[in-house]
């Protein structure tokens, strides 16, 4: 071999040689969510639960492990986000009820999860109305009193004190899911960490992957690196937060197989918290409020209060961003979404006033919002330089784009049976 034949060959060995370490390098600067426990895995099982135990027995076993998370349906009645609206002549936040309202008794018999809403007219003497479908259908009037009232589902309610001559708005949510973990697995018998307060022969054990979700994204941050999602379907009772990250992607294996799945519920699939820098890419985004239930998810027609929308109640999103400063979006897709599918609320620049974080580029690229129930993209803030490029919007029930932020591009979109681009608004 001549010399220049030689030095051609080692040269090309070290290139090899830096070109796999750099590989391994690459390979090691992302962190796998399986490998955290979430279990991806659509695997569910018809179960019996008793009240006051922890022990559920399946009918089959799956591939339940020791320290997944579950989710456990129609044995654990308690009650979510009773809040109270009003009095009718201002326009304030809700407030949780401090002894205002009592309520007792709901037996599951309306479903795993139904929203009440009492409607209290301004009137020198004072009647409620109420609804359990979110404005459909109500009630006739029926006086304030001091005694118990029942409405539906085995549910009573009974007035405190308050001055309801004013005007108020009443909601919460009954609910029947246990949220726990395994601790062990003894043939078809799981010991959960939490008891059922209802014993139930119709239940159903589903694995619940947003604990093990939210422990990958700590885990990628704390650890400066990349999450993987792979392949699979990840239900959540809770959306995962990314908490002032740095330059973190979070990336699926593909849009079509690696789905958040929030059907059983409440919250953003991912919240963007602070920071300066996230890419969300290839990943499928499933709620529980279809086009078909935009009526329900709009603003309700109440007597008591103002600004009451039925999707505060029942609440699911794909991406809600607060002032995080950069942020690519790239090939992900929400459908059934009751609220804004991708959301941004945040800080930003104001009266010559600017922020420590805000955000300064929002990008959506080849994205999808179909089968909504609301808004596909919104802007809820002064964020800087939003671009909705090359996206899908069908069947949604508010508008294509809301928001009056600044320096937006709304570019090769395609739009269908859905509202307005209200650019301004």
């Amino acid at each position: 071999m001549t010399d220049a034949g030689l030095a051609i060959s080692v040269s090309l060995s070290v290139v090899l040689v830096l070109a796999g370490t750099a590989c391994l390098g690459a390979e090691s600067d992302w962190l796998n969510a399986r490998d955290c426990g979430a279990s991806g895995s659509k695997f569910e099982s018809p179960a019996t639960t008793t009240a006051g135990s922890n022990r559920v027995a399946v009918k089959e076993i799956g591939d339940f492990k020791v320290g997944q998370g579950v989710m456990v349906s129609r044995c654990n009645i308690h009650y979510t986000e009773a809040q109270l609206w009003g009095p009718k002549t201002k326009r304030v936040a809700p407030r949780p009820i401090k002894g205002e309202l009592e309520f007792r008794g709901y037996d599951g018999s309306k479903g795993s999860w139904t929203v009440y809403v009492l409607d209290v007219a301004p009137a020198a003497q004072p009647a409620f109305r109420w609804t359990d479908d979110l404005g459909r259908t109500w009630s006739a009037n029926v006086p304030i009193d001091k005694e118990w009232h029942k409405l539906s589902g085995g549910l009573e309610v009974r007035f405190g004190d308050l001055d309801w001559p004013s005007g108020y708005v009443v909601t919460f949510g009954a609910r029947d899911q246990l949220v726990s973990r395994i601790e062990k697995v003894e043939g078809n018998v799981l010991t959960l960490k939490d008891a059922a307060n209802r014993s139930a022969t119709d239940a159903v054990v589903r694995h619940c992957d947003d604990a093990a979700l939210q422990d990958a994204v700590d885990r990628a941050i704390k650890e400066k690196r990349h999450l993987f999602v792979p392949p699979g379907c990840y239900r959540l009772a809770r959306g995962v937060t990314v908490q002032d990250p740095a330059g973190i992607i979070v990336e699926g294996a593909n849009a079509v197989d690696t789905v958040l799945d929030i059907t059983e519920g409440n919250g953003s699939c991912i919240s963007l918290k602070g920071g300066t820098e996230v890419t969300l890419r290839n990943l499928r985004f499933v709620g529980h409020s279809g086009f078909d239930t935009r009526d329900q998810m709009g603003s309700m027609r109440t007597q008591g209060a103002v600004s009451v929308w039925g999707f505060y109640f029942k609440l699911c999103n794909a991406v809600h961003i607060s002032g995080t400063e950069r942020v690519l979006v790239e090939n992900c897709h929400a459908t059934r979404m009751s609220m804004e599918a991708f959301y941004s609320q945040g800080p930003g620049r104001w009266k010559g006033r600017e922020p420590k974080s805000y955000s300064k580029a929002i990008t959506y690229l080849r994205c999808s919002a179909v089968d909504c129930a609301r808004n596909a993209f919104n802007n809820n803030d002064f964020a800087e330089n939003t671009s909705v490029l090359y996206c899908r919007i069908v069947d949604v029930g508010g508008c294509s784009w809301e928001g009056a932020s600044r320096f937006v591009r709304f570019i090769g979109n395609y739009v269908r049976n859905a509202g307005t681009v209200a650019m301004g608004n």
